[in-house]
């Protein structure tokens, strides 16, 4: 019988939790229960973007490139990103 060549290989952890999402049509039901529009748009946004609370709440107007339509979300003297860049 052969030698297998991935046994000295250390092997790649995954995550033993349940990954969580929403379906299009738990998404329609969350947003459609959202009285206020202003927090109706933040969710969707949020959503959309995969922004995290922090990173949504501190966005500046020049983290906005309308040009290529991006928006640019880097560490700043008041908020750190979660990577630290």
């Amino acid at each position: 019988m052969p030698n297998n060549p991935f046994t000295d290989v250390k092997q790649i952890r995954t995550s033993q939790h349940k990954v969580k999402f929403l379906t299009h049509t738990d998404f329609d039901r969350l947003t459609a229960s959202i009285k206020e529009k202003w927090f109706r748009d933040l969710v969707i946004f949020t959503t959309l973007t995969g922004l995290r609370r922090g990173e949504a709440l501190n966005l500046q107007w020049s983290d906005l490139d309308e040009g290529k339509s991006i928006i640019v979300v880097e560490s700043s003297a008041e908020y750190r990103v979660k990577g630290g860049k």
